[in-house]
């Protein structure tokens, strides 16, 4: 088995989780509503690091036995990291081609999650697949969003705004934009997790746009 790929079976579905690529944050991005010294005693009890944490971008393909889903597409070709994301070469190396893929759910705009959308040349990456994201996402990211909340710097900010509208752009052709609970494929029914704008980033991040996927069986 391959250490970046894990096998699981969801009821009917046969689903593989696909580690895209793995990147060292700040723990302090994530701990944000915990004092350190709260939270440094129980790392240090468990041998992990007080400074930073491991964050694995993870994809899902999923096998309905009618339809072939992808959800999220990684970092892509720009990356986040020091290089590109390897989610084409896992899928091709479980043989799954980008082409035998109909529908790609993107869960949000986060680079990690929407930046693998497009290949090298700007084209959708998936070509013969229905591209799908909730309406308000779109919104959200194609109105040019200040990004004033996020704890980061004014470059990171520029960045993670133009992978959103870049990628977004570079699929419309394709793209569906939906409402919550609509059913994407039969089977999988996307729920609504949206978070209020104003919360922290890192919140946001965890529970923004089809945060939940429900089999019907």
């Amino acid at each position: 088995m391959r250490s970046e790929t894990f096998r699981f079976q969801l009821g009917s579905f046969s689903c593989l989780a696909i580690m895209d690529d793995a990147v060292r944050y700040p723990i302090g991005m994530f701990l944000t509503n915990l004092a350190r010294e709260k939270y440094e005693p129980l790392l240090r009890q468990r041998g992990q690091s007080t400074q930073e944490i491991d964050l694995p971008y993870i994809c899902l393909f999923i096998n309905t036995g009618r339809e072939r889903v992808l959800v999220d597409t990684g970092i892509g070709v720009d990356g986040m990291g020091p290089a590109p994301g390897k989610l084409l070469s896992l899928l091709r190396a479980e043989g799954i081609e980008p082409h035998e893929i109909g529908t790609v759910i993107l869960s949000h705009g986060h680079p990690d999650h929407i930046g693998g959308s497009l290949n090298e040349d700007g084209k959708p990456a998936f070509p013969n697949a229905r591209y799908v994201t909730f309406r308000e996402e779109w919104d959200f990211w194609m109105s040019g969003p200040s990004l004033a909340e996020l704890p980061v710097n004014d470059g990171l900010k520029k960045m993670i705004l133009a992978s959103a509208q870049k990628n977004f752009s570079g699929v419309q052709a394709q793209l569906d934009l939906v409402h919550p609970d609509t059913e994407i494929v039969p089977g999988i029914t996307a729920i609504a997790a949206f978070a209020a704008r104003k919360i922290r980033p890192v919140d946001r991040h965890l529970q923004t746009g089809f945060q939940r996927l429900r089999p019907q069986h």
